[in-house]
């Protein structure tokens, strides 16, 4: 009995601390997330404005899970929106905390590995909204749905090379090094030791994520042209 609770007892003491802290640093938790939010915000069902009028057909083709499958659907999204939100928690975690401590510069935590973990982590929590939902009486995956999450991952990348540009104009040589050491989304193996970042090199780079973007979405139209007869109209 006393040991069920003391379990009690410092949950209670977890949970309050919990909430302590988010009302205590509310002002810092908001001064990260707006101006992603800011940025992002407005992509909700974007493709279906991008593509314009006479191509949008296409984007309310879908595709019908069979029933035997919906459980085991629902089971991977599941699954994938708590691995981006983990990633998304330990990423705004540690930023708060270092924030409070004054670093601005964050190179320890999940931020040794990869640059821009809380915005992988967004990306990959909203992955699921693009697949079947609960409560569609289609029981569909709407092909639009995987256009405004590429959409959507186009954003969080430039948003993410944008943060890139401040903190070297900040940082310079500092960041510089930082970046060398770790990965965009992805943790790198092999260090560059030695090699300079500038403006213009982050330039070339966002101009080859849109050349690889607009690539993503012809092999996906492409893809969709191709398997059309076996998808469904739905409006």
């Amino acid at each position: 009995m006393d040991k069920i609770k003391t379990i009690l007892q410092t949950l209670i003491e977890k949970f309050i601390g919990g909430i302590t802290f988010v009302i205590l640093y509310i002002p810092i938790i908001v001064g990260i997330l707006a101006p992603m939010l800011l940025f992002i915000g407005w992509d909700l069902y974007i493709s279906w404005y991008l593509i314009g009028p006479n191509l949008t057909d296409w984007t309310w083709y879908y595709y019908l899970v069979p029933l035997d499958f919906v459980n085991l659907l629902i089971g991977v999204e599941i699954v994938i929106f708590c691995v981006g939100l983990g990633l998304f928690l330990i990423g705004i975690m540690t930023m708060i905390q270092k924030r409070v401590r004054g670093v601005r510069l964050i190179e320890s935590g999940i931020y040794r590995y990869i640059r821009h973990p809380q915005n992988l982590g967004i990306i990959i929590m909203a992955f699921p909204f693009s697949l079947y939902i609960p409560g569609f009486e289609d029981i569909g995956i709407r092909m639009g749905e995987i256009a405004s999450w590429l959409i959507f991952a186009f954003l969080i990348c430039l948003y993410s090379y944008y943060e890139e540009s401040r903190l070297l104009k900040r940082y310079n040589n500092l960041f510089i090094d930082y970046y060398n050491k770790t990965g965009f989304f992805i943790p790198r193996i092999i260090g560059r030791s030695g090699k300079s970042l500038t403006l213009e090199k982050l330039r070339v780079k966002i101009g080859i994520t849109i050349i690889v973007f607009i690539l993503l979405l012809i092999i996906f139209y492409t893809f969709v042209m191709l398997v059309a007869s076996n998808l469904m109209m739905y409006r």
